[in-house]
């Protein structure tokens, strides 16, 4: 089926939603280096605040930075596919400005996740090694 014949109308039923959303996870995880490095790194922290047994409310701190951070790399590569649509390969400084701002969003939002997992593992890390 050539990609002109493709539906654009909404989905019919749950299921068949879950499968485009599933899709777009996996364009997200095969073709978005920062998203798996994102991903990489919660899973990192994920598996030491595990090992660190980390309090319950620290976790849920890691977890919602670690999910501002996916959620802002995911509007990111929207802001960037959309761009990329309207623009083409054509060079545009609005565009390129559009792209650096999304982006500065995506570090700002990673540099608070770092703060606040700085914040968590270090009290830990020391009375560790104390």
């Amino acid at each position: 089926m050539d990609w002109k014949d493709k539906r654009t109308q909404k989905n019919n039923n749950f299921f068949e939603s879950l499968k485009n959303a599933i899709s777009g996870i996996r364009y997200l995880i095969i073709d978005e280096r920062n998203f798996r490095f994102h991903i990489s790194a919660s899973i990192i922290v994920i598996v030491l605040a595990w090992i660190l047994k980390i309090r319950t409310y620290q976790f849920l701190w890691l977890v919602l930075a670690i999910l501002l951070v996916i959620l802002a790399e995911l509007i990111n590569t929207l802001i960037e596919r959309i761009i990329d649509l309207i623009v083409g390969n054509k060079f545009n400084l609005l565009a390129k400005k559009i792209k650096d701002i999304a982006a500065g969003g995506v570090l700002i939002t990673s540099f608070i996740a770092v703060i606040i997992g700085v914040t968590i593992f270090t009290p830990v890390l020391i009375k560790l090694l104390t």
